[in-house]
């Protein structure tokens, strides 16, 4: 599984990533509908490809628990942190794991862990500014994806500028 120019999957996902978002932006939280939503259309454009015998089929289907792994690391840490990091954003990458590749997954966790820190960091100073304690800082990570996302947007269609 690869993405190409705005394959009908990867346009599900973003449509996927959007509602998800702008929910966790909104809300804080993630409703357990958006995931039964687009779990069935993340399945069949996972399962698609390997039903002709495509090169690379079977290795395909051999990797999706490694694809799975980041969003079950996601929620052993949302357990063990007491849900510092939602549940609803673990199972987000686990569904995520349908729809994208392992590498463009991997990638789009560690720009969202690092544009959450930046932000983690920028709202620190900025209560330390107004003297207000941050141990009930929380803000949504799923908006923190929105950079790395819209630079893999930009590679899928435009892969010769990069």
């Amino acid at each position: 599984m690869k993405l190409s120019n705005l394959s009908p999957s990867f346009c599900c996902f973003l449509l996927f990533f959007s509602i998800s978002a702008l929910s966790d932006l909104l809300r804080k939280r993630i409703p357990r509908w958006i995931f039964w939503l687009f779990l069935p259309p993340g399945l069949i454009s996972f399962l698609l490809p390997l039903l002709p015998p495509e090169k690379g089929g079977a290795l395909s289907l051999l990797l999706l628990p490694l694809s799975l792994l980041p969003g079950f690391l996601l929620l052993l840490l949302s357990h063990f942190s007491c849900s510092a990091l939602g549940r609803g954003d673990a199972v987000f990458f686990l569904i995520s794991a349908l729809y994208l590749p392992l590498r463009s997954l991997i990638f789009l966790l560690f720009s969202a862990v690092f544009v959450s820190g930046l932000v983690g960091a920028f709202l620190l100073i900025r209560l330390r500014f107004q003297r207000r304690s941050a141990r009930s800082l929380r803000f949504p990570f799923l908006p923190c994806l929105l950079p790395g996302l819209l630079l893999l947007t930009a590679i899928s269609l435009f892969p010769s500028a990069f």
